[in-house]
């Protein structure tokens, strides 16, 4: 039977390098389910070759699907949502174009689903795109041209020139 102790430094180090950006409860969480896994697999550590390494591995391993399955979530914002459009400190034209902020509003909602939702979670909540490639599960070259795409529809709907 192994010794789930003589692997803390080990973890530790994993721990720290893999895991250096998540909140210190968390990290407590994932030293242990670190330790879980080298029980599960004790007796594959015990028959590897070189156990440090193999103990690393799988700590890193643990880490890093830890780390995906929290950022890989689908997190979903309702287009109809209120609060993605506050009205509150709302100017009544958009920049030097002259545009009403409600003739803004009915050419968002006249693009297509994915369009209003890459400019609606860039510009109304402040989201990056990696974040929306997240959400929506595409590239990030997909949600640039997504963007690129919505911007060319609504200078069209208002017939706006040289706004980007």
């Amino acid at each position: 039977m192994t010794d789930v102790m003589q692997w803390q430094e080990e973890v530790k180090r994993a721990v720290q390098k893999y895991a250096r950006n998540a909140p210190p409860d968390k990290k407590q969480d994932l030293t242990q389910e670190c330790y879980l896994k080298i029980l599960e697999n004790q007796q594959a550590v015990a028959a590897a070759r070189n156990p440090k390494w193999f103990v690393l591995r799988l700590c890193r391993n643990l880490l890093f699907d830890s780390g995906r399955s929290s950022t890989n979530q689908r997190r979903e914002v309702s287009l109809s949502d209120p609060a993605v459009f506050a009205e509150a400190n709302r100017p009544q034209t958009v920049g030097g174009f002259g545009v009403s902020t409600e003739d803004l509003d009915e050419a968002i909602k006249s693009l297509p689903h994915d369009q209003q939702y890459v400019l609606r979670c860039s510009f109304f909540l402040g989201r990056t795109e990696k974040e929306i490639m997240r959400d929506l599960g595409k590239s990030q070259a997909t949600v640039r041209r997504i963007r690129q795409a919505a911007f060319a529809k609504l200078r069209e709907l208002l017939e706006v020139e040289g706004a980007d």
